[in-house]
């Protein structure tokens, strides 16, 4: 052991001074992306380093970086020189409504689905008469039209639902102009609360201001035949930061 740290200073080829100099982190990442994909590490390196620089804090604190505050998306077509690093959260998903760009977003965040609740146990309801058919629903739809608006008037322009949403919940969202969209992994909806400051609500209802996370923008892009959210930060200090990874065969990706 002592002859081989002997050794190893002499061998020393190249040295990172300053980490968060791109140039420098993209000599040190280059040989680690060669050994696994040779032939495209100079088309890597830059992307990566790139990636880590966005969430790395600022000096003087510590130059270091959390691995999973940095994601990769893969993303069948293209060419690997189509790769691209996208500051915020990018999820391989589509919106659920018509509304596919946002500028300046609000987003309130729900862990729970975007339906009105139901009963545990299971119930029968007589109908009698024309009047009780039609007026059946309408109870339901004021309740939720008034969660639902509640939520616009709070401010909050995109809505994310971490479980199912109901029909009647998507027709009052069309027609406050929210933008829905539906994760339905926890682990994905604890990440995006990273990213954009927000807290996962348990229960529907306005959030308040700290609740809310806020973005840049909330964009749905194509991809090939592929279609993703992204929930752009345009700040320096980016909590996430995202490869997009684009290739055309599923061995490259991988």
């Amino acid at each position: 052991y002592d002859k081989a740290a002997e050794l190893m200073t002499g061998l020393v080829c190249h040295e990172v001074t300053d980490p968060r100099d791109q140039s420098q982190l993209e000599h040190a990442i280059r040989p680690v992306l060669a050994a696994k994909q040779y032939g495209y590490e100079d088309a890597l390196a830059g992307l990566v380093a790139e990636a880590c620089l966005t969430v790395m804090p600022e000096a003087p604190r510590r130059a270091s970086i959390n691995a999973d505050n940095v994601r990769v998306c893969k993303l069948m077509g293209g060419s690997v020189s189509s790769s691209q690093v996208v500051k915020g959260m990018v999820l391989q998903r589509d919106t659920l409504g018509v509304i596919k760009h946002l500028t300046n977003a609000t987003v309130a965040v729900y862990a729970c689905g975007l339906e009105s609740a139901a009963t545990e146990a299971k119930g029968t309801v007589l109908i009698k008469s024309a009047d009780e058919l039609l007026n059946y629903s309408k109870g339901e739809e004021k309740q939720m039209e008034e969660i639902v608006g509640g939520i616009a008037e709070s401010g909050v322009n995109v809505i994310v639902s971490g479980g199912s949403v109901s029909d009647m919940a998507m027709h009052f969202a069309e027609r406050y102009n929210l933008m829905v969209i539906k994760v339905t992994s926890k682990f994905e909806l604890r990440r995006l609360c990273r990213a954009i400051g927000a807290t996962a609500l348990p229960r529907l209802g306005p959030p308040t201001p700290e609740e809310a996370g806020t973005c840049n923008g909330v964009d749905v892009r194509e991809f090939g035949d592929s279609r993703v959210t992204i929930f752009r930060q345009e700040e320096e200090d980016s909590a996430i930061s995202t490869i997009v990874l684009r290739a055309s065969t599923e061995n490259l990706l991988n």
